[in-house]
Protein backbone atom coordinates (compact mmCIF):
# COMPACT_ATOMS: atom_id res chain seq x y z
CA UNK A 1 0.00 0.00 0.00
CA UNK A 2 1.26 3.26 -0.34
CA UNK A 3 2.43 5.54 2.08
CA UNK A 4 0.05 8.23 4.07
CA UNK A 5 1.92 11.18 2.87
CA UNK A 6 1.61 10.24 -0.63
CA UNK A 7 -2.08 10.47 -0.34
CA UNK A 8 -2.91 12.60 2.26
CA UNK A 9 -7.13 13.25 0.99
CA UNK A 10 -10.16 10.96 2.64
CA UNK A 11 -11.97 12.63 -0.13
CA UNK A 12 -13.24 9.76 -2.10
CA UNK A 13 -11.76 9.69 -5.59
CA UNK A 14 -13.48 9.68 -8.89
CA UNK A 15 -12.14 6.21 -9.56
CA UNK A 16 -13.57 4.67 -7.06
CA UNK A 17 -12.29 4.33 -3.02
CA UNK A 18 -10.38 6.68 -0.93
CA UNK A 19 -6.53 7.54 -0.73
CA UNK A 20 -4.40 4.91 -1.55
CA UNK A 21 -7.00 2.64 -3.32
CA UNK A 22 -8.06 5.08 -5.85
CA UNK A 23 -4.74 3.47 -7.64
CA UNK A 24 -6.63 0.43 -8.09
CA UNK A 25 -9.49 2.46 -9.48
CA UNK A 26 -7.34 4.49 -12.49
CA UNK A 27 -5.98 1.27 -13.68
CA UNK A 28 -9.96 -0.07 -14.21
CA UNK A 29 -10.75 3.15 -15.24
CA UNK A 30 -7.69 3.36 -18.11
CA UNK A 31 -8.38 -0.29 -18.72
CA UNK A 32 -11.77 -0.24 -19.47
CA UNK A 33 -11.03 3.02 -22.07
CA UNK A 34 -8.27 1.25 -23.76
CA UNK A 35 -11.14 -1.33 -24.23
CA UNK A 36 -13.63 0.58 -25.34
CA UNK A 37 -11.02 2.24 -28.21
CA UNK A 38 -10.28 -0.84 -29.28
CA UNK A 39 -13.89 -2.35 -29.58
CA UNK A 40 -14.60 1.18 -30.81
CA UNK A 41 -11.80 0.49 -33.65
CA UNK A 42 -12.98 -3.45 -34.59
CA UNK A 43 -16.51 -2.15 -34.77
CA UNK A 44 -15.56 0.59 -37.48
CA UNK A 45 -12.83 -2.05 -39.42
CA UNK A 46 -15.55 -4.64 -39.67
CA UNK A 47 -18.32 -2.18 -40.36
CA UNK A 48 -15.69 -1.95 -43.75
CA UNK A 49 -16.24 -5.59 -44.52
CA UNK A 50 -18.61 -6.58 -47.24
CA UNK A 51 -21.46 -8.84 -46.21
CA UNK A 52 -20.30 -11.97 -48.04
CA UNK A 53 -16.99 -11.84 -46.03
CA UNK A 54 -18.88 -11.01 -42.83
CA UNK A 55 -20.84 -14.19 -43.86
CA UNK A 56 -17.60 -16.40 -44.22
CA UNK A 57 -16.35 -14.96 -40.76
CA UNK A 58 -19.81 -16.34 -38.97
CA UNK A 59 -19.52 -19.55 -41.41
CA UNK A 60 -15.91 -20.28 -39.84
CA UNK A 61 -17.05 -19.20 -36.31
CA UNK A 62 -20.12 -21.76 -36.43
CA UNK A 63 -17.63 -24.06 -37.64
CA UNK A 64 -14.95 -23.91 -34.86
CA UNK A 65 -17.66 -23.93 -32.45
CA UNK A 66 -19.39 -26.85 -33.33
CA UNK A 67 -15.61 -28.64 -33.37
CA UNK A 68 -15.00 -27.26 -29.95
CA UNK A 69 -18.45 -29.14 -28.64
CA UNK A 70 -17.72 -32.44 -30.38
CA UNK A 71 -14.41 -32.38 -28.29
CA UNK A 72 -16.10 -31.40 -25.02
CA UNK A 73 -15.08 -27.91 -24.61
CA UNK A 74 -17.31 -25.74 -25.68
Amino acid sequence: TASPARHASIMPSPFGGTGAGSDEGLRAWRLARREARLFALTVRELDDLSDDVLKDIGLVRGSIKATLRERGRG
